[in-house]
């Protein structure tokens, strides 16, 4: 299952698992972490957000993500993290590939 880093809007009834687990990685994903009151581990750093885009951030990133997803999303495993380029927003956009733990 490939996820990409845009937290869509909020199914509070998610139709399977596959989206539950989809929606809340693409959630932890995209929260700063610190701004859950009840959870302020809870999302990734935003540290390298002004980092030089030369592949130093994308490893801050990479290990901030695989982190909060090893914690929050246990039904997971993590393939790889890789980072796509926008050029228009000037910014990384985070690919995830994950794969459900069989039960």
């Amino acid at each position: 299952m490939i996820i990409l880093g845009k937290a869509p809007e909020i199914d509070w009834e998610p139709d399977s698992e596959v989206t539950e687990i989809s929606q809340n990685i693409q959630t932890l994903i995209s929260t700063h972490v610190f701004s859950v009151p009840l959870d302020r581990r809870l999302g990734v750093s935003w540290d390298a957000i002004d980092e030089p885009l030369d592949g130093s951030s994308e490893g801050i990133l990479r290990e901030e993500i695989f982190n909060a997803i090893q914690t929050y999303e246990p039904r997971v495993v993590i393939n790889s993290i890789d980072f796509e380029y926008d050029t228009n927003e000037q910014r990384l956009k985070p690919i995830v590939d994950v794969s459900i733990k069989r039960k």
